[in-house]
C-alpha cells in the first residue's frame, strides 16, 4: 500500500502533462476558432487514449470543441459547475469532485488546465474527463492485489468513493451507507495512514490499510482478509499442534514400554 499509490500518482500527472501540452500549443499557436479546437482534439491519439472525452470552454464557461462528437457545443452549463469556477479563479489546473456527467450519466473526475494569453487573462479551459466506470486506475496494481480476494480502492477526503471493484459503490459516501464509515475509514479521512485490523464493508474481517496520493485528495485504501493473510500462521499453528501429539504420543508409548520392561518380575 505504500507503493501502490505511486501507479496513480503517475496515471495522474501522465494526464495533467498531455493537457498542459495541448495548452502550450494552443497559445503558441494561437488557435482560437473552435472549428481548429475541435481538429486539433480529434487528430489526438494520445488525448483518446487518456481520456472518455476532451471539451474546450471559454471564459464563459461556453463549450467551443469537444473531441468526441458537437454535443454541447455553444451550451454554458459548464460556467456552474465548482471546476470550473475554481479552475477561473486559481488560474490553475485541479482535479474535480467526482460527479456524473451530463452527457454519458457515467462517474468521472475531470482535470482542467486554463490557457492563459500573452496578457494573463484566462481565454479558455481545457477539461478532460476520466470514466471512473474503467477501472484503468487500479489495472496495473492487479498483480499485486493483496490475497485471492482482496482488493484496492480509491476514496476521496470527503467519503466520496472514487473506485471500488463494487461498482455499484462508485459515487456513494461512507458517511451516508448504512452504518457510515468503518472505524479504520473514518480515521484515515482524519489523517490516519497505515493499517488497522477491523471489520470490511461486507462484514470480513480484514488488515485495512489506508495511504494518502500525492497530488490529490485521494487516498489508497486495501483490503486484506485475515482469513488470507494469517493462513500461514494458521497451518504453522495446525503442523507444530500435529507435532507436538505426535512426539507426546510417542515419548508416553516409549515410556509405557520402558516402564514395563523395568517393572518386570
Amino acid at each position: 500500500v505504500s507503493s501502490a499509490p505511486n501507479f496513480v500518482e503517475r496515471d495522474i500527472e501522465h494526464k495533467k502533462a498531455h493537457l498542459l501540452a495541448l495548452s502550450q500549443f494552443v497559445t503558441s499557436t494561437q488557435i482560437g476558432a473552435s472549428n481548429n479546437f475541435t481538429s486539433l482534439l480529434r487528430q489526438s491519439s494520445a488525448l483518446d487514449k487518456e481520456f472518455v472525452n476532451v471539451v474546450v470552454l471559454d471564459r464563459d464557461g461556453e463549450m467551443v470543441a469537444n473531441m468526441r462528437d458537437d454535443q454541447g457545443i455553444g451550451s454554458r452549463a459548464a460556467q456552474d459547475y465548482e471546476f470550473f469556477k475554481q479552475t477561473v479563479q486559481s488560474r490553475r489546473g485541479l482535479i474535480s469532485k467526482p460527479f456524473s456527467s451530463p452527457f454519458s450519466g457515467q462517474p468521472i473526475v475531470v482535470l482542467t488546465q486554463p490557457i492563459i494569453d500573452a496578457a494573463g487573462d484566462i481565454q479558455f479551459v481545457i477539461v478532460g474527463g476520466v470514466d471512473l466506470s474503467n477501472p484503468r486506475l487500479l489495472e496495473p496494481l492487479e498483480n499485486v492485489k493483496p490475497g485471492k480476494t482482496g482488493y484496492f480502492f480509491i476514496i476521496d477526503t470527503s467519503g466520496t468513493i472514487i473506485q471500488h471493484p463494487n461498482q455499484d459503490r462508485i459515487l456513494a459516501n461512507v458517511f451516508k451507507e448504512p452504518g457510515g464509515p468503518t472505524p479504520v475509514t473514518a480515521a484515515a479521512l482524519k489523517g490516519f495512514e497505515g493499517w488497522q485490523e477491523g471489520t470490511a464493508k461486507d462484514g470480513r474481517n480484514a488488515l485495512i490499510a489506508y495511504k494518502r496520493i500525492v497530488g490529490t485528495s485521494w487516498l489508497m485504501g486495501a483490503v486484506y482478509p485475515t482469513a488470507e493473510a494469517f493462513v500461514a500462521l494458521s497451518e504453522a499453528r495446525t503442523n507444530a499442534w500435529i507435532a507436538s501429539i505426535s512426539v507426546g504420543a510417542l515419548a508416553a508409548l516409549t515410556g509405557l514400554m520402558i516402564t514395563r520392561q523395568l517393572l518386570r518380575p
